[in-house]
């Protein structure tokens, strides 16, 4: 199915996004990396790997198995040395506290949550390429909280990972001149409102 959409859009989109501030693919092996992947069952190529769908415990022991430096350690252990420092000067560890490790260990995890299961998991249909993941359409509110940086532009990001985030809008919009791409794309309205519903609708 991807195939068939994909070669109804003009070529002159994609460059348009693409070719203004090109970006390196994840890995200089990737060969596909600003290609839509039609394989079954996964989205896009990270790597040495297969991205897919709803999973990401191949990075884990990629990251954690990655050697570190003497260098990388001193400079890391002088960055944490140096904050604390003039945390310590002027006087802010309890704004420090309040402001950010108490956010960061709640609120912050709880909204990463979200938009974890809002790109993976809920009603979706993982053996089609366009329902594998989701892009939803938030209010201006959940945009705040859930969508920086345009990241509920996650099925376009998933077809075309070499796209700039600032482009997703755009990459949308040519995406949704398709007839093929818009019946069949799993668009859902509202982090609080559609998302939820879906999920509820998959548990029952």
């Amino acid at each position: 199915m991807a195939a068939i959409w994909t070669s109804t859009i003009a070529a002159v989109h994609i460059r348009a996004l693409t070719a203004a501030h090109r970006i390196k693919p994840t890995s200089p092996r990737c060969r596909s990396a600003r290609q839509p992947n039609p394989g079954r069952g996964s989205t896009y190529r990270r790597g040495y790997s297969v991205q897919t769908t709803g999973a990401s415990s191949h990075i884990w022991p990629r990251v954690a198995a990655t050697k570190q430096t003497t260098r990388y350690r001193l400079l890391r252990l002088g960055y944490y040395l140096g904050a604390a420092t003039l945390i310590s000067m002027l006087g802010i560890w309890k704004g420090f506290l309040l402001y950010w490790v108490v956010p960061y260990m709640t609120l912050f995890l709880l909204f990463l949550y979200i938009r974890s299961v809002a790109e993976h998991f809920g009603s979706m249909d993982y053996e089609e390429e366009l329902g594998s993941t989701r892009t939803v359409i938030p209010y201006w509110w959940e945009r705040l909280f859930f969508a920086p940086h345009n990241v509920n532009y996650h099925l376009e990001h998933h077809l075309f990972p070499g796209v700039p985030f600032y482009n997703l809008p755009k990459l949308s919009t040519a995406l949704m001149r398709d007839e093929t791409y818009r019946a069949n794309a799993h668009i859902t309205h509202g982090y609080s409102t559609g998302l939820l519903r879906e999920c509820l609708a998959h548990t029952g």
